[in-house]
Protein backbone atom coordinates (compact mmCIF):
# COMPACT_ATOMS: atom_id res chain seq x y z
CA UNK A 1 0.00 0.00 0.00
CA UNK A 2 1.16 3.62 -1.10
CA UNK A 3 0.24 6.31 0.88
CA UNK A 4 0.64 9.44 -0.19
CA UNK A 5 0.58 12.59 2.01
CA UNK A 6 -0.75 16.16 0.14
CA UNK A 7 1.90 18.91 -0.14
CA UNK A 8 -0.79 21.41 1.65
CA UNK A 9 -1.86 18.94 4.05
CA UNK A 10 -2.24 20.39 7.61
CA UNK A 11 -3.72 23.22 9.66
CA UNK A 12 -6.03 25.74 8.38
CA UNK A 13 -5.37 29.06 9.05
CA UNK A 14 -7.78 29.86 11.82
CA UNK A 15 -6.51 26.05 13.88
CA UNK A 16 -3.23 27.24 13.38
CA UNK A 17 -3.66 30.70 14.92
CA UNK A 18 -5.66 28.63 17.56
CA UNK A 19 -2.90 26.65 18.62
CA UNK A 20 -0.04 29.45 18.40
CA UNK A 21 -2.04 31.99 20.52
CA UNK A 22 -2.74 29.08 22.91
CA UNK A 23 1.16 28.24 23.11
CA UNK A 24 2.09 31.91 23.09
CA UNK A 25 -0.01 32.30 26.48
CA UNK A 26 1.22 29.37 28.20
CA UNK A 27 4.65 30.10 27.31
CA UNK A 28 4.15 33.60 28.52
CA UNK A 29 2.18 32.90 31.81
CA UNK A 30 2.93 30.80 35.09
CA UNK A 31 -0.19 29.97 35.70
CA UNK A 32 -2.23 26.92 33.52
CA UNK A 33 -4.30 28.14 30.67
CA UNK A 34 -7.57 27.10 30.50
CA UNK A 35 -10.47 26.74 27.70
CA UNK A 36 -14.09 26.74 28.00
CA UNK A 37 -14.06 23.45 25.49
CA UNK A 38 -12.00 22.10 22.78
CA UNK A 39 -9.34 24.67 21.48
CA UNK A 40 -10.12 22.34 18.22
CA UNK A 41 -11.93 19.55 17.34
CA UNK A 42 -9.01 16.76 16.28
CA UNK A 43 -7.74 14.73 19.04
CA UNK A 44 -4.84 14.00 17.76
CA UNK A 45 -3.51 17.46 18.64
CA UNK A 46 -5.07 17.94 22.08
CA UNK A 47 -3.09 16.99 24.94
CA UNK A 48 -2.62 17.99 28.57
CA UNK A 49 0.68 18.73 30.24
CA UNK A 50 0.65 18.69 34.29
CA UNK A 51 2.71 21.09 35.64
Amino acid sequence: MKIVVAKTAGFCMGVRRAVDMVLDASNLSSEPIYTYGPLIHNPQVLWSVDP
